[in-house]
């Protein structure tokens, strides 16, 4: 299965840097409530674990907060394949924006 890997680095408290995603999923849903569904979103500790179907995929992955970076893993399916450029673009800038 294809997936998207990347570490963004911060420097932020690692608490505010879990309030700040925390939060940002939670709009996610909001935003994009019609094209996502099957939310799941689970925290322990510092690492987030989740998933969800959008246009029939699906799609799961991990969050782990570090003290100066966070690492993300994602699994896409085999048919979002021409798409993970455009995702892990997208994706980089959002947590880099969210992070600063």
């Amino acid at each position: 299965m294809p997936s998207i890997s990347m570490t963004i680095s911060h420097k932020l408290q690692r608490q505010e840097a879990i309030q700040r995603l925390e939060s940002r999923f939670g709009d996610l849903q909001e935003t994009y409530g019609s094209q996502i569904g099957d939310f799941k979103e689970n925290w322990d500790g510092e690492i987030l674990k989740f998933g969800f179907t959008t246009f029939n995929l699906n799609i799961s992955g991990s969050v782990e907060v570090d003290t100066s970076e966070v690492r993300l893993f994602v699994e896409l399916p085999l048919a979002a394949m021409m798409f993970k450029e455009m995702i892990q673009k997208q994706i980089g800038d959002e947590l880099q924006k969210l992070l600063s």
